[in-house]
C-alpha cells in the first residue's frame, strides 16, 4: 500500500507472492516482474490505479485471485503456457478493468486461456493473440538433484533448490517408481513439482 513509489523491478529470486502483493500501490506506473516468479496468490496485483501494461513471465503456473482494480490498465501479456487459474470466492480474477483492456496470451495457448475461463464472458472478449507462441521451460530437474535408490525406483531426498520441478521419469536409466517418506522434507523453496507416469 506504499503511495510514493512509481516504479518497482523485482529480481529474478522471487518465486512467489503473497496474499496481496502489491495491492494499492498507489502511485505505481511501472512493475517488472521477476523472471522465475511461479505462483500468484490472491489479492496479489491488485488496486494498482495508475499501472498501464503488465506482462507475466512464462514461469508463471499458478494464479489466485489477482489481476483485479486496475483501472487505467491496457493490456496483460502472458508470455508461458497456460497457468492454473484458481477461482478465489473473494478476490476477483481479472475484475474491474476497463473496457478497452486487453490480456494477450501466446497464439498456441489461446484455446487453453480461454478454457480456463468458458465461465467468464467478460474475460474471454479480452483475450487476444499476442503474435507469439510461448516461451518453453523445461522444468526437469537434473538426477544429479536426487538421492535415489535404484534398486527399489525410490527417490529418497531432493537436494535442490529450485521454485518449480520436473521429476524425471527415469534416473540413472532406472524408472522412478516410488517417492521416499519426507524426500522433500524442508524443501522450503519449492512451490510446484511434477511427478512423472509410471510413480505408484
Amino acid at each position: 500500500s506504499a503511495s510514493d513509489i512509481t516504479s518497482i523491478t523485482i529480481p529474478d529470486t522471487v518465486r512467489m507472492f503473497e496474499c496481496s502483493t502489491l495491492d494499492g500501490t498507489a502511485s505505481l506506473t511501472e512493475l517488472i516482474l521477476p523472471r522465475d516468479l511461479i505462483i500468484i496468490k490472491n489479492g496479489s496485483l491488485t488496486n494498482m490505479p495508475l499501472i498501464e501494461t503488465l506482462t507475466v513471465p512464462a514461469s508463471v503456473s499458478v494464479v489466485n485471485g489477482a489481476f483485479s482494480d486496475l483501472p487505467k490498465m491496457k493490456s496483460i501479456t502472458f508470455e508461458g503456457v497456460c497457468p492454473v487459474f484458481v477461482k478465489d470466492s473473494y478476490y476477483g480474477m481479472f475484475a474491474n478493468l476497463p473496457a478497452h483492456c486487453v490480456i494477450y496470451v501466446p497464439d498456441d495457448q489461446i484455446d487453453a486461456y480461454k478454457a480456463a475461463f468458458a465461465d467468464r464472458e467478460d474475460v474471454l472478449a479480452r483475450i487476444q493473440p499476442s503474435g507469439k507462441n510461448a516461451a518453453q521451460i523445461d522444468w526437469t530437474a537434473p538426477e544429479s538433484d536426487f538421492d535415489f535408490d535404484a534398486s527399489t525406483g525410490t527417490i529418497t531426498a531432493y537436494n535442490g533448490t529450485a521454485g518449480r520441478i520436473a521429476i524425471p521419469a527415469t534416473i540413472g536409466g532406472v524408472p522412478v517408481k516410488t517417492i521416499g517418506k519426507q524426500a522433500f522434507l524442508q524443501r522450503y523453496s519449492l512451490c510446484y513439482v511434477t511427478i512423472p507416469e509410471g510413480v505408484e
